[in-house]
C-alpha cells in the first residue's frame, strides 16, 4: 500500500474540523445550560463560554480561508457568539452613557423687548468673569468693570 500524503492531509483536516466543531457546540450548549439553570439571568461564566466559542470560530475560519461558504458560516457564528457575550456583559456591568451638552443656540436673541417698550439687553461678561446687563456697543462690560 502506497503512502498518500494528500489523503492524510484531508483526514487531518476533517478530524480537526470535527474536533473544533464539537468544541464549539459543547461551549454553546454549556452556555445555554447555564442560562437555563439560572432562570435566564446572565452570568460571567456564560459570557466567558460565548467568548471561548467565538475564539473557536476564529480558529475554524483560519482553517478555511479559501472556502468562502465555510468561512462565511463560521464568521456568522462568531459574530453571534460575540454579540451574545457583549449582551450579557452589558447586563452585568452596563457601560456609562456619555452625557452630551446641549448645542448652543445659533441665533440667540440680542435684546428682548419688555411690555413697556424698553429694550432688555442680555448680560455681558468680561474675561475676569464680571457680568453686567448694562454693557452696550459704546460702553463695553470691561469699561463698566473698571468703574
Amino acid at each position: 500500500m502506497a503512502f498518500d500524503k494528500h489523503n492524510l492531509g484531508a483526514t487531518s483536516y476533517a478530524q480537526t474540523m470535527n474536533t473544533k466543531t464539537a468544541q464549539y457546540n459543547s461551549l454553546i450548549r454549556r452556555a445555554e445550560i447555564l442560562s437555563r439553570d439560572n432562570d435566564g439571568r446572565p452570568t460571567k461564566e456564560e459570557a466567558e463560554l460565548y467568548v471561548m466559542a467565538s475564539d473557536v470560530c476564529a480558529e475554524i475560519m483560519n482553517m478555511n480561508l479559501s472556502q468562502r461558504s465555510v468561512y462565511a458560516k463560521w464568521q456568522l457564528l462568531k459574530t453571534s457568539a460575540e454579540q451574545e457575550a457583549t449582551r450579557i456583559l452589558d447586563i452585568l456591568a452596563p457601560r456609562p452613557v456619555p452625557v452630551s451638552k446641549p448645542a448652543p443656540k445659533e441665533n440667540a436673541p440680542v435684546a428682548n423687548q419688555t411690555a413697556a417698550g424698553s429694550v432688555d439687553t442680555p448680560a455681558a461678561a468680561t474675561a475676569s468673569g464680571f457680568v453686567t446687563k448694562n454693557a452696550t456697543d459704546r460702553v463695553p462690560a470691561a469699561t463698566i468693570e473698571s468703574w
